[in-house]
Parts: C-alpha cells; structure tokens; sequence
C-alpha cells in the first residue's frame, strides 16, 4: 500500500487511541479524591480507615494489573491513592478552619488570583502564611481590585464562610473567609514581584490607553476579565459558547510556542536550546497571564511534550494529561472539585481521544481545507464531549450558536491572541508605547464583532436545569459508547443520533407545554419573589427575585423558552433584580408594572425602570380593574386601589387569578406581592374575592403579612411563602405561620419544599414540591 492510500485509510478510519496505565490511575484517582473530599465537607474524617482501605485497594490491583497484564485495575489503583488523598485533604482544610475561626491576626496574605467584584466589594482567592503555616483563604472586603500575585501585609480577621457560601468554599479549598481590616502592599520576592508588576503595569497601561476594545486585549494576553465583564461582552462570549476563548489555556499556549520556536528556528538554535527557551517562556508567560488554573494545566502539558520530544520519545499526550491531573490533585486535593480544572481537564481527554475519530466523519472534505473547515468542528465538539454536560449542570445555560462560532472564530483568533499579546509586553516594559494598543484593537476586531453577531442570534443561548451527576453519567456514557463502537459510530450513525436526539427535545421543549393543564408555580428563588402562571404555552411570570442563576435554573426546570409578559407587583429588587438576567434566555414580549411606578421620581421605581429597558420590550402599566389571559387562566388586579407609597410594600399589584373548574366560580388563587394586612383588607373589601383555594403570602411571611379576619373572609387552603433560606429577617414570622395554621391553611414553603406546582383540572388540584435542591 502506498504512502497516500495509507494516509487516506486512516483519515477515513483512525486508529483507537489506547488508554495509558498512567492516565486510567489519574482518571481513577481524580474520581475518588473527589468524592472522599466532597464527603469530609460537614466533619473532618478519621484518617486511619480510608488510609487501609485505600492502601489495601491500591496494592492488590496493581497486583492484578502486574501478574493478568490487565489495564482497567490501575484505575483503582488511583482510585486508592485518591481515596486517602481525599480525606487527607479534608482533615488538612478542617483543621486550618477550627485553628483560625474567629482569630484576628498579624500575617501576610499572597493573592492567587485577581480580585473579583461582588455585592460587598471585591474578593480574591488568597494564601494567609500565619506563623510559617500557609492556609487557603478567600479574601473579602476588599475596597479596590487587586492583582495575582501580589502580596498584602496588615490585620486580617478570620471565620467560616455563611452556610449559603459553604459550598463554594469547600469546593474550592477555602478553610475561611479573610476579612481585610487593615493592611499595606508589600513586594513579592523576583522574579515573580517583576512578572506581576509588569503586568499589572500592562492591564493599567492598555486599560487607559483609549482604545477601542481594550478589555478584549487584556484578556486574551493578561487573563484579565473584570473589564470585558463590566462591559456586558464577556457575556457576549458565554452566549455565543466562546468564553474558553478568553480564559488564557492551550490555545494560547500553542500559539506562544509556535512563534517562539518559528523564531528560534531563524537564529539557528540547537533543540535543547529552543526546547530551554520554550520551557522558560511558557512559563513566563503563565505568570503574565495570572496563573489561572487552565494555563497552568496547559503549560504542564506542553513542557511535558517538549522534553518528550528532547528525549527524542514519541510525543505522549495521554500520559502527559495522566502526569497532570495526578500532579495536580496530589498537591492540592480540592482541585479534584474545581469547576476551571474539570473543564480544562476534560476538554483536553475529549480532544485527544476523540478529534481524529470525529474529523473522520468529514473524510469527503478536500484535505487541502481539512486544517480551515474540519480541524475547528472536531476539536469544538471532541471537547465538547467531556465538558458539555457539565458545563450546562454548572452554569444553567447552553449555547445552540456555539459551533458556527467556534468554526469561524478559529482563524481570527491567532491574530488577536499573538496582537494583544506583543502590545501586552511592548506597554508593560515601555508605557510610551501605549498607541500600540490601537494596532492590537484592529487585530481584535473581527474576533469582537464575529462574537458579538452571534450573541444578538434570537435563541443564540438557552437556560437549561441539569444535575451535576446526571450531567456526568451522560458525559461518561457519550465518551463510553464513542469509544467502545469506535468502528461503528460512522458520521452517518452520529448524524442520525443527533438528528432524533434534536428531534426528541423539539418535542419537549415545545409540543408538551401546549398539552399540559394551567399552573401556578411558585420559584424558588431565595429571599425574593417569583410566580409562574402557565397554560396552553402562554407563559406570564410575577416577579423575578434578584438570584439570576436560581430563576434561569427554575425557569428551565419548566421549559420556559417565551415569556408573554413579567408582571413586577413593586420596585423592590428582590421582587424585580433579575429582569436584566433574562436577557438572551427567556424571550420577554412586554413587562407590566403599576402605571404609577412608571411614573414615580424615587430611585426605587427609576432602577426598576432601568432594569426593565434592558430587555429592550414594552413596559405598561396596570392599576385596580385590570385583567389578562393567560390561555385557559384570567389574571385580575384587585389592587392597590391608589398608588400612595412610590412603589413600597403597600403599592405591591394583588392579581386574582381565576381558572375553570366544574365548580361555578372555579378555582381561585391570590398574588400579593410585599401587600401586608392593611392593604389586602382594602382590596378585598372594594372587590368580590370570595373564597380562595391558594394564597401567596405578602413580604414574605412578614409579622403583618396576615390578619385572622382576612384569612376568615377568604379560607384559604393553602399558603405559599416564598422565602430565603436562613435569611437574616426572620421571615417567615411565627405570629403569621401560627393565624395561618389556626386557619386551617397547609402552608408550603420555598425554602423548605423549593419548587412549589399547583396543577389545576376541572376536578381537583394537585400541588408537588420539588424538595429543596432535588427533583420534583
């Protein structure tokens, strides 16, 4: 067979990449540090058990493996290590967290990350070197960003994170919160003190440069977010699925390395010379980057394939990801739980095991076009593969524009990277050459203006509720059935798999809810408000709570793709801060407020103005008598009857909604918003309620949410709170759960039941909780 046939042989039908020893002990290990780690979260475990089982397992499989010559044991070989990695992990976090808790104290604090903004300042993952023993910290409290890598010396005051932020903490390694009380910056110690300032002085330097697209640039040479974030266009790249473009990773890594090596060529340098100068300068630039977990991944990898290469060894790829993911959990066993290393980690094994075998599904494409048009579809989906799922249970979102994009942003995207990267270094050790920046703004701009016509694609990106573990059977069992029918999954079956796979999803997305009966659900949404009213594929939510991710996750839950109208009861944020959030996910026809917060001077009703403007939809107003039709369910506003305190609790919308039943008034239900006691008696007196079958407890259960004479004149059956777990209001009230129990009233609770569904049919009407955290 001749060189050509051979190669076109195995474009069509590659060989199966085999699974190293070292890779199925790291894949093995990785699995089991992360569940002894996430098990050790409530209460440091005993050491000595999962030590001897974990040395017990570890020892009589690599037996097995040594004298059958069996490849799958080494996965539990790593599976023993991890175990007792794990645990070693936990107790090591408990005992940083029960020795530090409540202290204030002199000591030093290195940043291992920029600092973010949130709601209270600015936050950055930190190391605190208390009495020569270094703990991993969150940094909060802080008044200004701050830049990895630099050092904070002062008074930090130490204590466990609140139980709505333990997870986050646990799962990313922090034993406590570090409150900065006072503190002065100090030098890190060269070179790394020189790399951090020098970047610090680029981001500052092209930041005020003025030119057009600057936070792009810093982000792709810098690793430095927080300025395309401000600018709404970091939201543009998750939308358009091309936010791995902006995290510093092996992309830009790659291209750093060819440049390098292309140059070294041209001078002449020997192998070891270039291989020195390679290693050198990746890691050079991994710093200059902000060391963010990706990048460092990637660096590991692409030094190991250098020295490989020195060594004149085949290029080992898999064992080179087997060496990283063991080196990494190994040194720090939360890294097992790390969202960034997850997803860098597995997008790297689904590229190299599956990019040939999916590039062969394109075999008719001319070769002379393969590297253009099927290199980028490949590596897009063979990523894809590990990190998809994933990435969806983690973030709630899914990009359906995500493969175009990637496919067409693949050759602007080295001009870009190698732009902002040269005018990265030319500002950060001459500030004069800061007009550079505008050269490097024109390398960025097709890139800028490719993503952000994808992101404004109606539909471009959809909310979406999956579990983690869920999320993670369907990965494994993609990769499992990819790779053990390697010959018989041809693109034709792939194909077709998609297309009934694409098929079956039309059908729940939008055939179903045209057939299911009117609902009333109530959202979990922590300490806010938000109320579905559904029927016959016509949509109209009240309120929106301020907890973005929680309403996009609530709202997938249901398949809500269209909103017909958000109806905001008042200008409170907890009952109107997501409305923003809505944006690309949730197609929104018209917002309806009360006609006099439309009109209102006071901040309140002018924010939610703002707010509601974002969606770029009409915004109406409604007032006393009202009414809308919500398919087979009739929403009437009973009150306010005067608009008299700018949009405050007393001017909340009440919507009485009515849907048909055999019995003559049909089934009845009540929305108060923040309305209390006072209010709703005068609602209730100027309109005919009558008997309501549910209620929506005012402000949140509040002490005045309810008066025994209102619950007297509706009887109501049922009471729903919408409340914030462990919230620091109290809410809800004992007095006001006591009148509704007197009253004879079940009350259901989101922060107990989560989810709350009531379906209404003509006979009767079936209520299901979603059980705070778990399925319905």
């Amino acid at each position: 067979m001749c060189a050509f046939e051979l190669t076109a042989d195995l474009r069509r039908r590659p060989l199966r990449p085999a699974l190293p020893p070292l890779l199925l002990m790291a894949l093995g290990l990785w699995a089991a540090a992360a569940a002894a780690f996430s098990a050790g979260q409530e209460t440091a475990p005993p050491l000595a058990p999962p030590f001897a089982a974990g040395t017990a397992l570890a020892v009589s499989a690599a037996v097995f493996a040594a004298k059958f010559r069996r490849m799958w044991p080494w996965a539990l070989v790593g599976a023993g290590l991890g175990l007792m990695l794990g645990c070693a992990g936990a107790v090591q976090v408990h005992g940083a967290a029960d020795w530090l808790d409540g202290e204030t104290v002199a000591c030093e604090v290195e940043l291992l990350g920029d600092a973010t903004e949130g709601g209270y300042g600015y936050s950055a993952p930190a190391a605190a070197t208390v009495e020569g023993r270094t703990v991993k910290v969150r940094l909060t409290g802080l008044e200004e960003p701050v830049f990895c890598g630099q050092r904070l010396c002062g008074h930090f005051s130490f204590a466990r994170p609140s139980p709505a932020a333990a997870a986050f903490y646990w799962q990313n390694g922090f034993a406590l919160r570090a409150l900065a009380d006072d503190f002065q910056p100090s030098e890190a110690p060269a070179p790394k003190g020189w790399l951090m300032a020098l970047r610090q002085r680029a981001i500052e330097g092209i930041s005020g440069s003025g030119a057009p697209g600057a936070s792009l640039i810093v982000a792709l040479a810098c690793g430095w977010r927080p300025g395309i974030a401000a600018e709404g266009a970091y939201d543009q790249f998750k939308w358009s699925g091309t936010a791995h473009l902006v995290a510093v990773s092996g992309a830009h890594l790659a291209l750093v390395a060819f440049a390098v090596e292309a140059l070294a060529k041209r001078a002449r340098l020997g192998r070891k010379a270039r291989t020195a100068l390679l290693c050198l300068l990746v890691a050079v630039y991994v710093l200059f980057a902000g060391m963010p977990v990706s990048a460092l991944r990637s660096a590991f990898m692409v030094v190991a394939a250098l020295l490989a290469a020195l060594a004149k060894r085949r290029g080992a790829s898999l064992n080179a990801l087997g060496i990283c993911v063991l080196a990494f959990v190994a040194l720090e066993p939360s890294c097992a739980l790390s969202v960034s290393f997850a997803l860098s980690a597995g997008s790297t094994l689904g590229i190299l095991l599956f990019s040939q075998k999916i590039a062969s599904w394109f075999w008719f494409v001319p070769e002379r076009f393969s590297e253009v048009l099927v290199a980028p579809v490949a590596l897009t989906l063979s990523s894809q593969i590990a990190t998809l799922p994933l990435g969806c249970a983690l973030f709630s979102q899914f990009s359906t524009v995500a493969l175009p994009c990637n496919v067409l942003a693949a050759p602007l995207f080295a001009p870009a990277v190698m732009g902002s990267l040269a005018c990265a270094v030319a500002v950060a050790l001459a500030p004069a050459a800061s007009p550079l920046c505008w050269l490097a703004a024109a390398a960025c701009a097709p890139l800028r203006w490719l993503v952000r016509l994808f992101s404004a694609v109606p539909g471009a990106c959809v909310a979406v509720d999956v579990a983690v573990v869920p999320a993670l059977a369907l990965s494994l069992c993609l990769a499992a059935i990819l790779y053990g029918c390697w010959r018989w999954v041809t693109g034709r079956v792939a194909l077709a798999a998609a297309a009934g796979a694409s098929l079956a999803v039309g059908a729940v997305l939008f055939a179903l809810p045209l057939f299911t009966p009117p609902q009333l659900a109530m959202l979990d949404v922590g300490q806010g408000d938000a109320l579905l009213v559904a029927s016959r594929g016509r949509n109209v939510l009240v309120d929106t709570g301020q907890e973005d991710r929680m309403l996009l996750a609530a709202l997938a839950r249901r398949n809500v793709r269209h909103l017909d109208a958000v109806v905001v009861t008042h200008s409170d944020r907890d009952h109107y801060g997501s409305l923003p959030a809505l944006h690309p996910y949730v197609a929104v026809e018209a917002v309806y407020a009360h006609e006099g917060v439309l009109a209102c001077p006071c901040e309140n009703c002018g924010l939610f103005r703002e707010a509601a403007q974002q969606l770029g939809c009409e915004v109406r107003g409604l007032k006393a008598g009202d009414a809308m039709q919500v398919g087979d369910v009739m929403l009437e506003v009973v009150g306010p009857l005067e608009f008299a305190s700018s949009g405050g609790n007393d001017d909340s919308l009440c919507l009485l909604g009515t849907v048909p039943a055999r019995r003559a008034d049909g089934w009845r239900f009540l929305l108060t918003g923040d309305a209390e006691a006072q209010s709703l008696a005068k609602a209730l007196a100027a309109f005919d309620v009558g008997n309501l079958d549910l209620v929506k407890v005012g402000h949140h259960g509040s002490k005045n949410a309810l008066s025994a004479s209102i619950l007297e004149a509706t009887a109501p059956e049922v009471g729903l709170i919408s409340v914030g777990e462990g919230n620091s209001y109290g809410h809800p009230h004992p007095s006001t759960l006591q009148v509704l129990e007197e009253a004879g009233a079940q009350v259901l609770r989101t922060d107990v039941c989560g989810d709350v569904t009531a379906s209404f049919s003509p006979q009767r009407i079936e209520l299901r909780i979603q059980q705070a955290g778990g399925p319905e």
